[in-house]
């Protein structure tokens, strides 16, 4: 790891004239769900968390069915599939 952010940093202090003719002053990333999936990633991660903790491969769907409208609803996040009772 150490040695691309080496590379990068070479690359960066050899082209800094070029980047400082830039005219931005600040870069974004707009990471989720437009460079990451992170839908994707939470439904691999619980199923490998769920695995390595000993659930039934037929089991799993149900915790996930459980949890993840439950960890959206705590970021805030509209669910149009999950339907609000109050």
């Amino acid at each position: 790891m150490s040695t691309i952010v080496g590379l990068l940093y070479n690359q960066l202090r050899m082209n800094s004239e070029r980047i400082l003719l830039l005219p931005y002053k600040f870069l974004l990333f707009d990471l989720d769900h437009t460079l990451l999936d992170f839908d994707r990633a939470e439904d691999l991660a619980l199923t490998f968390l769920l695995e390595e903790a000993g659930v039934a491969s037929q089991e799993i769907q149900v915790y996930k069915d459980y949890y993840i409208p439950m960890n959206r609803a705590m970021w805030g996040r509209p669910q149009p599939w999950f339907a609000y009772k109050s």
